[in-house]
């Protein structure tokens, strides 16, 4: 992807927001999974983690305080499963996390013999 940085009056850069996700392909094992960054095509010592659902993030060192385990990524929002219940006619739930299964329609059938 194409970022713009621009260097600011007082020395440091600013980009462009970004952000990044790959497919689940590119996800297995994705802990164990780091970026490496390029700029102009030069490899530089700034990398990203790839998280549970394909997405990449920076991980910064704060020697300052502790951070809480729950703060350390930045993952995507996602809804906590709710009680799902299995039916013939599909699935219901409790909350907005549950979804209906497809059903087919069955096709109509026209018989050439019974149009007369």
């Amino acid at each position: 992807i194409d970022v713009i940085v621009v260097r600011q009056p007082d020395g440091s850069f600013q980009c462009s927001p970004f952000h990044v996700r790959f497919g689940k392909l590119g996800v297995l094992r994705s802990r164990e999974k780091v970026v490496d960054i390029e700029i102009n095509g030069e490899p530089v010592d700034l990398h990203m983690k790839l998280g549970d659902n394909g997405e990449a993030f920076f991980v910064e060192q704060n020697e300052n305080m502790e951070v809480p385990a729950y703060l350390c990524t930045s993952p995507i929002p996602q809804e906590a499963p709710e009680k799902v219940e299995e039916t013939p006619e599909g699935l219901l739930g409790t909350g907005s996390g549950a979804r209906r299964k497809k059903r087919r329609r069955k096709r109509v059938r026209s018989d050439p013999h019974l149009r007369e």
